[in-house]
């Protein structure tokens, strides 16, 4: 059975290449993941922009202005003035018809009932008053609702699929960079190798011939040495055989 060899340039080359389409695939579906993030995002915050349009165009078909509305109440609150006004002359009649017929007459009762009809009137009038009071206290409540719509629609409220949409964009191409740094690691270090290589070189002309001295030197020495170790023993045998 033959051995698959694992430091071969084939196998490396086909795991380079596993390795660069892992980093490709890791950018590709984090750009798409976070760009479907972002776009849904925008078009939420797009339906709600439409929707807030919608709703305030409701309230303002339905609603009315402050100054019809203080029209009515001013015109209303000049009925009821008029009307008081009668009233009080009418109490007035009533007395002197009191006082003239000695007592509750005929006269009496139809000016006391024409009394009656006119504060019923005032009392109709009244609750009309306090009706438009109300509307225009609604008013006031409505245009807050408006507003609220309208801050509604704040981008705030869709940030979180822009933050997380970006996050994922920028940790996927991280991610990617540096699993493709590691298929080219083979690249980077022979670029760096040839782009230090030229002072390597430099350094070693200008080193090499101080070290050719500098070993020339040692090499005379230690021939030195040998050949006064050899006289050394030659002159001890010389005597021991004398």
């Amino acid at each position: 059975m033959e051995q698959k060899e694992y430091l071969s340039e084939e196998s490396y080359l086909k795991i380079k290449k596993k390795i660069t389409i892992i980093s490709l695939v890791i950018l590709i579906i984090g750009i798409l993941l976070g760009g479907l993030l972002i776009a849904t995002g925008a078009i939420k915050q797009r339906n709600g922009k439409e929707e807030n349009v919608e709703n305030n165009s409701q309230v303002e078909e339905k609603l009315r202005t402050k100054e019809e509305i203080q029209a009515d109440i001013n015109n209303t609150q000049s009925q009821i003035d008029n009307i008081e006004s009668e009233i009080s002359e009418l109490k007035t009649e009533l007395t002197q018809i009191f006082i003239d017929d000695k007592g509750y007459s005929d006269r009496y009762y139809e000016k006391d009932n024409e009394i009656k009809t006119k504060e019923q009137e005032e009392k109709k009038l009244q609750e009309e008053l306090y009706n438009y009071n109300k509307e225009l206290m609604n008013l006031g409540i409505e245009e807050v609702k408006k507003d609220t719509f309208k801050s509604s629609n704040n981008v705030t409220k869709y940030a979180p699929y822009y933050a997380f949409g970006i996050f994922i964009i920028i940790a996927s191409c991280i991610v990617s960079m540096g699993i493709y740094l590691i298929a080219k690691e083979r690249e980077i270090r022979a670029f760096t190798i040839q782009q230090n290589m030229p002072i390597t070189k430099e350094v070693i002309d200008k080193m090499a011939p101080t070290i050719g001295k500098a070993a020339g030197t040692i090499t005379e020495e230690v021939n030195k040495g040998i050949k006064n170790s050899i006289n050394k023993n030659e002159n001890n045998s010389e005597k021991e055989n004398k």
